[in-house]
Parts: C-alpha cells; structure tokens; sequence
C-alpha cells in the first residue's frame, strides 16, 4: 500500500484553528475498533486538570449505535462531534485542520495491516495519536518516519501518555520523513518496473 501523490496536488491549504485544540478522527468505527478507552484516557486527564479547555474531538464517517452510545456514557461527550462522512478529497483538506489526527489498528488486526490513511497522514505532515499493537507494521513505519506517540488501542495509561506530549507540543507540521518517499504509488510502480527489466536481462 502507499499514497498517491496526485492527490495531494493543489489541495486548499488549511490550519488547525486557534479556537481549539482538534484531534480529528476519519473512517468508520465497529466494534473491534473503538475509542472508549481514548475517552476514558480523556476524562482521566481532565479531571487531573491536564486537558486543554478548548480540546474537541471530531469524527467523520458513518457510526453505528454503539459508537453513539459510547460518546453517551463517556464521561466527555460535550467535547465529541460527529460529522458526516467526507469525499477523498475533501477528508485530505479537512485533516490539515486536525491538530492531531487519531489512527486506531486494533491489536487483533493482522500484523501486515497497513491501510492507505497511514500513508495519507503521514503525508500531510500532522502529528498523529497512533492507537496501534506496538509490534505491528503499521508501528514500524510510523517510528520510520519519526513519530513516537503511539501506544495499544486498549492501553488507558499508554494513551495518556501520548496525549501528554501531544498537548505539551505546540501544533506543527512534522518534517516529511525522507522513508516516505519509497511508499508513494509513483515510485512503488517505478521500482517494480527495474525490477521486472532487471529480471527479463536475466533471462
């Protein structure tokens, strides 16, 4: 997998908003991928009075009942939007508003899981709450590429830890990783055609 460059050409240039610290959320959410315990982690935080004021957290996509009901019994639902699912390319501008944007791999997902929004993240340059298992594929590339906040989707401790440094870094665009060129769709068929004509020489 990887990201197509295309697609971020003559994207609207966008910035998180001075009014709130955002952590934004994009895709669906079932019931093997949850955000109870980033909640949980939240309301922990809050009441250790570490939390931004102004902190939201925003959620695109289509939800179920039992996402809703989770925010219901969260403890901070006043700080949960739901948003309606966005279009590709309107997802990649809205992410740029993100002051951090939340990946969640469950730790029963395959260890080779790696979907295109980790690329897509990765590639916008924002900092990411990665909520994945810590021995997974998904780990390895985002520590590639110089992010440290990750931690198990179920780990309470572990994601307040990551928040923590998240709120004590002011909002940034994180450097493009020089790894994550050799991901982009681009240069992946590039390479698999020296290889094939690396090959039929052999031959």
């Amino acid at each position: 997998n990887g990201h197509d460059e295309h697609d971020f050409t003559d994207l609207e240039p966008r910035r998180p908003s001075s009014e709130h610290y955002t952590l934004s959320y994009f895709g669906n959410i079932y019931a093997r991928r949850s955000l109870k315990h980033l909640y949980k982690a939240i309301l922990e935080l809050e009441r250790e009075e570490v939390v931004p004021q102004n902190l939201r957290i925003r959620l695109y996509g289509n939800f179920n009942r039992e996402v809703y009901d989770e925010i219901m019994h969260s403890g901070i639902s006043e700080r949960i939007e739901v948003l309606h699912q966005l279009n590709h390319r309107e997802a990649l501008e809205t992410m740029q508003e993100a002051d951090a944007l939340i990946l969640v791999i469950n730790s029963s997902s395959p260890k080779g899981t790696l979907t295109s929004k980790v690329f897509e993240y990765l590639r916008l340059g924002r900092p990411i709450l990665a909520l994945v298992p810590q021995n997974g594929e998904a780990a390895g590339l985002l520590r590639e590429c110089g992010i440290s906040t990750l931690c198990p989707m179920e780990s309470v401790s572990g994601i307040k830890a990551c928040l923590n440094r998240l709120f004590d870094t002011p909002s940034y665009e994180t450097e493009l990783s020089p790894a994550l060129a050799a991901y982009e769709r681009g240069a992946q068929l590039r390479d698999l055609y020296k290889r094939i004509q690396t090959l039929v020489a052999v031959d």
